[in-house]
């Protein structure tokens, strides 16, 4: 078993806020910083049953701003404030081998100017399956959401964009 942990501070100077005189260009104005605890955990239960889990808190903040930014002390957009991982593979012998696991993310700002804009946080959950019938051939189906959950995966200023849904994957793997 492997536990990390990491506290950190990350800070960004000279960050892209909006023109105070043209709203739609930017400038080099501001000062974010993000505060952070990062836990970690991977290792085998048994000789064929490995795990892997994670937990990232984030807090958030703007520092300094410009007239029409968001304001000191707001959260930072696409920043979550809660991220936990967690994934598991068994290896049955004979070849066989199943996994899954799932990614919760906390509700993120998209604009955190007014109107202050949000997107919920979300669970997704991922399945996968392999057949090695070698050291050198493998056989892998994955199947990421498998709810079909509809999130938002990327965050912008005047738009979002959903993640993809329901999607399976098969690949053939060959060693040499």
């Amino acid at each position: 078993l492997s536990l990390t942990a990491a506290l950190f501070r990350a800070e960004k100077d000279n960050a892209r806020v909006p023109d105070p005189t043209n709203a739609v260009l930017n400038v080099l104005a501001g000062d974010f910083r993000v505060d952070g605890l990062e836990l970690g955990a991977v290792g085998h239960i048994t000789d064929a049953w490995q795990i892997q889990a994670g937990y990232a808190y984030l807090d958030s903040s703007v520092i300094t701003s410009a007239a029409g930014a968001a304001p000191v002390g707001s959260p930072l957009m696409n920043t979550p404030k809660h991220t936990v991982t967690a994934w598991t593979t068994y290896n049955f012998g004979g070849g066989w081998e199943i996994g899954g696991g799932g990614r919760y993310v906390s509700s993120q700002f998209t604009q955190n100017v007014p109107p202050i804009k949000t997107v919920p946080g979300f669970f997704t959950a991922d399945a996968m399956a392999r057949y090695t019938f070698s050291q050198k051939l493998s056989v892998q189906l994955n199947v990421n959401n498998v709810f079909d959950k509809y999130y938002y995966d990327q965050l912008h200023f005047f738009h979002v964009v959903p993640a993809e849904g329901r999607t399976a994957l098969l690949s053939v793997n060959l060693n040499y």
